[in-house]
């Protein structure tokens, strides 16, 4: 989790970006995209595709990012994240949903 939130900040920040612009460009809380920057949420889809769009990646590094989110919920859905990480990465965020 903590990978994939690690990645789309650096991608936040080469774009020049804030957290609370790419928010606002992706339609989504700024508070969604702290917790999923700092590992304390897993986005869903939507919200994924909503920031790599935001963010404007292209082909290959959405994809990318994609693949670290299936990586993520695939962890978590055969249990190999920790209990403090699988609990994390049960949030959702139910506003944007």
């Amino acid at each position: 989790m903590k990978a994939l939130g690690v990645r789309l900040r650096g991608l936040r920040t080469e774009a020049g970006l804030t957290g609370a612009v790419l928010a606002q460009l992706a339609g989504v809380g700024q508070p969604t995209v702290s917790k999923v920057e700092t590992g304390r949420m897993v986005p869903s889809s939507d919200v994924l595709d909503r920031l790599s769009r935001a963010l404007g990646l292209g082909d290959s590094t959405a994809r990318e990012v994609r693949d670290r989110l299936v990586a993520v919920e695939a962890a978590v859905d055969s249990g190999s994240a920790s209990g403090d990480e699988a609990a994390a990465g049960a949030v959702l965020d139910e506003a944007v949903r």
